[in-house]
């Protein structure tokens, strides 16, 4: 006997949800201003073309709002970083 909204004795990841695709990209200049001293600027961008990746549906059967996508990821983001590495 199963409990009410599972899914029985079906393995895991039975649900699909829509599709995930990202373009990460990341811009990296080095300078030596003197020997043993190295400066490293950085600009990562993460899902640089801002696509909407869409969350998985809803997957409790009980809920209103079953088979529902509900919410989305992340947008573009941006993000700067300065290293000394001596």
């Amino acid at each position: 006997m199963t409990q009410f909204g599972s899914f029985g004795n079906a393995g895991r990841n039975l649900l699909d949800g829509p599709g995930f695709a990202g373009w990460n990209v990341s811009m990296v200049k080095t300078i030596q201003p003197s020997e043993g001293l190295n400066t490293e600027f950085r600009l990562e961008v993460f899902n640089l073309l801002n696509r909407s990746n869409l969350d998985l549906p809803d997957s409790f059967l009980g809920s209103p709002t079953f088979g529902q996508v509900l919410s989305a990821g992340d947008p573009r983001r941006l993000q700067f970083g300065l290293k000394l590495l001596f």
